[in-house]
Parts: C-alpha cells; structure tokens; sequence
C-alpha cells in the first residue's frame, strides 16, 4: 500500500503542474435495491442480471435512485470507474483524495477527484470538468483504458488486456478522434466494449446508464 500511496503522492504533483494545460476529449452508501426499486428506475430485463451483479461487485456505491435508462453524465461514469480500481488498489476513493484540493470548480465530487488524481479523467478546460454532460461512448473507452492502465501500473497487474489502434472492420472508423483511437480500438479488439454491430462502433453516441454499469462489470472483472 505504501508503494501505491507513494504513486499517487507522485501522479498528484504532476497533475498540479500540468493541469492548466489538461484539457479533456471536448464534448470523457447504499446501492438501490432492485425488486423494490419504482419502475420508471428498474433496469430493462436484458440488463437485469448484470446489474444486480455490479451491485454485488459495488460498483454502484455512492448511487441512489438510478435511473437506468437515461444517458450517464461524466461525473456519473467517473464513479462507476472509481468503485472499479479502488478494490485492486486497497482504497477508497476518499482514501486516494486525502487532503488535495480539487482540480475543478465546478464540481465537488470525490470520485470526480479520485478519477483525476490517477488520471483517469481530465477536464475540459479552463478548471472545469462538465459534470453533467453526457458521455459518449469514446469517451467511455478511453477512461476504461486509462483505468486499466492504472492498475496495471500501481499494482502491476497482468490484465491480458492488449493494447492495439486497429480499427480495420469497422465502417464508421474515421468518427473516432485521434486522442480515442487506442481506447476505442482496444476495448473493442479485446470484446469489452462491442461495436452497436458487426461493423459500427458509433463513437460519438451516448451511453444509458445501465449500459454504462454493464461496461463497468466487465471491467471490474479484469481488474479484480
């Protein structure tokens, strides 16, 4: 744990002097109980189960009345990610925070903080981080890469996750933007997050959250 502290103490100094110049990909408690959950929040039936599994796993710590058919937010993704490194890493988000002051002024959020000290989100400018702008689905695969790079530095875990930019097969290829290029690839090369068919990767298209939590169990379990 004190190799692992002393990282972050080290990712922590470097956010500080670079974040100015950071600037994110521009527009990246108690778990509800399902069976008693209103219906306008339960999950769809295809993503029941997965669901009470991320519930088991806790990823859905710090959530209450999800509704899981809207589109996630940033910040929303932020925790779902954050609740799946702290296991490998042995801390809490809070834990990871400590005393550091915040990267952005316009939100106060622990998990927010947490995935910006271990680099795992950066904002999109000028202090702030859009905390309530949904997500796109490049966005998504370029923090799920950056979780598992994360780990896999800090912890050095083998994840058999192989690092790739080949988009070869997919039709909408020329969407994904540089700077999600390694992400989209490898998260689709390696079946975590599937094209929305055979050929379509849709990069520049939102997430429900349920297919976020669906996302963030099958990281988990590369990461666990």
């Amino acid at each position: 744990m004190k190799k692992i502290v002393a990282c972050i103490c080290a990712m922590v100094m470097l956010v500080s002097v670079t974040a100015v110049f950071a600037t994110e990909e521009p527009a990246a408690e108690t778990p509800p109980i399902l069976i008693s959950a209103p219906v306008e929040f339960a999950p769809s039936p295809w993503a029941a189960e997965e669901v009470i599994k991320a519930e088991e796993y806790g990823l859905l710590a710090g959530f209450e009345n999800v509704n899981y058919q809207k589109n996630i937010t940033r910040a929303e993704f932020a925790k779902l990610i954050v609740n799946c490194v702290t296991p490998a890493l042995g801390l809490s988000a809070e834990e990871l925070v400590g005393k550091n002051p915040s990267q952005f002024t316009d939100v106060e959020d622990v998990y927010v903080d947490a995935a910006s000290l271990l680099g795992i989100v950066n904002g999109v400018g000028e202090g702030l981080f859009a905390p309530d702008k949904e997500i796109t689905r490049q966005e998504i695969a370029v923090m799920m890469y950056r979780a598992i790079n994360t780990v896999t530095i800090l912890v050095e875990k083998e994840t058999g996750v192989i690092p790739t930019d080949d988009l070869t097969g997919f039709t909408d290829a020329e969407s994904v933007a540089s700077w999600a290029k390694v992400g989209v690839a490898t998260l689709a090369t390696n079946g975590i997050m599937k094209g929305v068919s055979e050929t379509e990767l849709s990069p520049l298209t939102n997430t429900s959250t349920e297919q976020a939590i669906l996302l963030a169990a099958r990281i988990f379990e590369v990461l666990k």
